[in-house]
């Protein structure tokens, strides 16, 4: 169809033209492209084309007779919704803002903090407390009770539901690298029975890159988990992580994700969270004071406290759901 027309118009061949795939920012109305490895990640395709020494009909007059021309184009993916999903709901009661970045091109900063902190859910997003989407709002229904609340990107039904991930555990029971795991800091057994990982007292468990299984996870006063590189960890009960929390070293939300099957789990207390999360049947709850940076895919999602929510756009859980929207009008 491009030849064609080009043949028709008889002004550009195809050796004329670069069709680039990037990122259209609908905040600050810019292009960027993206290198040839990282275009599943694009929202857009830009065209420009070129065609040099074209014939002016009235040059003579002005002593031109040829000029250069230049001529770009952009089309981009209308809104659509990916980062933090609520499949089955989502309750925002307290005070949470939320926005984007791409730990590709370096660490979270405010100042270049991009517009994709969206929020989703198949079924009710109940918006109650003080709250900064820098992002869209897709539900079904979106519900807002007062004015304390900010959506820089659409809002409106979601009516085309996404599917439900399925997670297999079952494989990462058979194969995974809990046999690396060996006393805590201060040298206790981290494991309550079977595979029921508790750490309590402030103590910490420090695991090698790799895959983790286990039944559930309790972390209590202060303890921690922390990863050092690339791991997976795959919870088939549910996690209890109040008052503390899971450390990712090298804070990049790529080396870490987790996957959870159990009814609830609970993140909670002042560790900063680097990484995804992937409940898609699980009731999750973030509570305190939490800077999350990442994605998350969950059956419902409530966040009470003071939570700022700083979507990944390169982790692989944003894109696993997104999709552009059918709006209801």
């Amino acid at each position: 169809m491009i030849r064609r027309n080009q043949e028709h118009q008889g002004f550009f061949s195809l050796g004329d033209q670069t069709i680039e795939v990037g990122k259209w920012n609908r905040t600050t109305l810019t292009f960027t492209p993206l290198n040839p490895a990282d275009t599943r990640y694009g929202n857009a395709v830009r065209v420009r084309a070129t065609r040099n020494n074209a014939g002016l009909f009235f040059g003579a007059v002005t002593g031109s007779l040829t000029t250069d021309i230049h001529r770009s184009a952009v089309a981009f993916v209308g809104p659509s919704c990916g980062g933090i999903w609520g499949l089955d709901g989502i309750n925002v009661p307290g005070n949470v803002r939320t926005d984007s970045y791409d730990s590709r091109t370096g660490p979270y900063m405010p100042g270049t903090a991009e517009a994709n902190g969206d929020v989703c859910s198949n079924q009710d997003i109940d918006i109650i407390g003080s709250i900064t989407i820098d992002g869209d709002v897709f539900g079904n229904p979106v519900a807002t009770r007062g004015d304390a609340y900010t959506v820089t990107g659409d809002v409106d039904r979601l009516s085309d539901p996404v599917d439900r991930p399925v997670i297999d555990f079952t494989a990462a029971a058979m194969s995974n690298d809990n046999h690396t795991i060996g006393p805590t800091d201060n040298g206790n057994d981290p494991f309550a029975g079977g595979w029921n990982l508790r750490l309590v007292g402030g103590d910490n468990l420090t695991v090698l890159p790799g895959t983790y299984y286990f039944d559930t996870i309790t972390l209590r006063a202060g303890s921690t988990l922390t990863v050092t590189g690339p791991t997976t960890v795959y919870v088939v009960g549910g996690m209890d992580m109040t008052g503390s929390g899971i450390v990712n070293a090298s804070q990049d939300p790529r080396d870490l994700t987790i996957y959870i099957g159990g009814a609830n789990a609970i993140f909670g207390g002042a560790v900063e969270f680097y990484g995804s999360i992937i409940a898609p049947n699980t009731e999750v709850k973030f509570h305190g004071t939490s800077d999350v940076y990442g994605a998350i895919i969950a059956g419902s999602i409530t966040m009470v406290g003071t939570i700022a929510f700083h979507v990944d756009e390169s982790v692989d859980a944003v894109h696993m759901l997104k999709r552009a929207p059918i709006i209801v009008q």
